[in-house]
């Protein structure tokens, strides 16, 4: 369980005498304690966070994080805004860096499950981008190869026939390593809202895990279930005479639906997981955010 310092904020241990960040004595109560409070926000204005507490600045931004992605995702169905909804994604992915990095620092029990996350998405992200710096250099250089070569000898050489190959296996290596560490990051962020639920005491937060947990499942069971789909009617189609008969073109087409309609849901649940993670943090903020005159301080 988890207790929260009246006066900063601060979640500490249940059995806690002293609050970890400011010394407050949870089991000697100042006489005339909820008239301080009073005469402490007589002066605020509503919205003021009480206490200045810094935690809630840096779970600020990991909120802000969450928001931009649950809004990218979504924008990623509609046509047209393929764009506006990469930079909206993009964004939340450099906001959620950065918000993991600062609670990292912070006096979190979990500050090493944050600071992990923080560098497998640092991970994750320098690796694509200098994937895709790579794949421009080798299809400029695949480009002048083809240009070069045909241009000048009209017969086929050795050099022409292995760089294809090559080319090819590289490719396939990259996407594995990518495959590999996005599943990583993936882990990694699924564990820190868990964590992040037990050191706030917001449920809400491991609720978003276990979206996200789902979603990474049912993604990886429609990858499979789209492999042996199309294994299956490859082999159908190799010992059938004809192999492109409307038939087997209209099975394979109607069982590879079962992968989209998993994948979509997977796609879905992952749309809830932000909006959970965004909302439990929000929900985190709201109690210690004066309310204005005459409505209760929400003190946990």
């Amino acid at each position: 369980m988890t207790k929260f310092c009246p006066r900063c904020g601060m979640p500490n241990e249940d059995n806690a005498r002293f609050c970890v960040r400011c010394g407050y004595n949870f089991y000697e109560q100042p006489v005339g304690g909820e008239n301080l409070n009073q005469q402490q926000t007589m002066n605020m204005l509503p919205g003021q966070p009480m206490g200045g507490n810094a935690l809630l600045a840096d779970l600020d931004t990991l909120r802000s994080a969450f928001f931009w992605l649950f809004l990218g995702t979504i924008l990623l169905i509609i046509p047209l805004v393929d764009i506006v909804a990469f930079i909206f994604v993009l964004v939340g992915f450099i906001l959620l860096i950065i918000g993991y990095g600062k609670i990292s620092k912070s006096s979190l029990r979990n500050t090493a499950i944050y600071r992990s996350v923080r560098n497998w998405l640092i991970i994750y992200f320098v690796y694509e981008l200098i994937s895709v710096v790579f794949s421009v250099v080798i299809i400029i250089l695949t480009f002048t190869i083809s240009t070069t070569y045909y241009s000048t000898t009209p017969t086929t050489s050795t050099t022409s026939s292995i760089w294809p190959g090559f080319l090819g296996i590289l490719i396939i290596l990259l996407a594995v390593i990518s495959l590999i560490i996005y599943l990583i990051s993936y882990l990694k962020l699924i564990s820190s809202l868990k964590a992040l639920s037990e050191d706030l005491g917001v449920q809400r937060l491991r609720n978003a895990g276990n979206y996200l947990l789902y979603a990474l499942i049912l993604g990886i069971v429609a990858f499979v279930v789209s492999v042996i789909i199309i294994a299956i009617n490859g082999v159908i189609a190799s010992i059938t005479t004809s192999a492109s008969s409307p038939g087997i073109i209209y099975s394979l087409l109607f069982a590879l639906v079962i992968p989209l309609v998993i994948g979509l849901v997977s796609y879905i649940l992952q749309i809830i997981a932000y909006y959970n993670a965004y909302k439990g943090i929000d929900e985190f903020k709201s109690r210690y955010y004066y309310q204005g005159p005459g409505m209760p301080v929400n003190y946990p």
